[in-house]
């Protein structure tokens, strides 16, 4: 939408119309300024509130923010890489699972050991699911 407002405020438009298409991208510009300073603020209140407990979820979304900050891909083109990301963390769950399993087929672990590390990994395979 950004591009498409600059190039009507470059063409030959009647007066009115083309004031009009300067502030509209003088308010979209202004609406991608606040969006990076909330992104900034929600790091900061992330970084705040981060606690051992919830470290891991906290350096995610402190992530995700930051990728955003930085990021030049439409919403779409995002959405679909959030959605490559959250295939790739699904299958290295799984990888997970099937490395502990043989770990306790080869009496490297115990059962005790193995339910501790599935249920480690089902939690985060919630937090993936819930969030997707």
């Amino acid at each position: 939408m950004k591009k498409k407002l600059k190039k009507l405020s470059g063409a030959q438009l009647p007066p009115k119309i083309a004031s009009r298409t300067k502030q509209l991208a003088a308010f979209v510009e202004e609406m991608h300024q606040v969006k990076g300073e909330l992104r900034q603020a929600a790091i900061q209140a992330i970084k705040q509130h981060m606690t051992p407990d919830n470290r891991y979820e906290a350096l995610f979304m402190i992530q995700y923010y930051a990728r955003l900050q930085q990021s030049s891909l439409s919403e779409e083109e995002e959405a679909n890489f959030l959605d490559k990301v959250d295939e790739v963390r699904l299958r290295s769950i799984q990888l997970k699972r099937d490395l502990v399993q043989n770990l306790e087929e080869s009496d490297q672990i115990t059962p005790a050991t193995r339910v501790k590390l599935l249920q480690n990994m089902n939690y985060e395979e919630m937090l993936l699911l819930d969030n997707g």
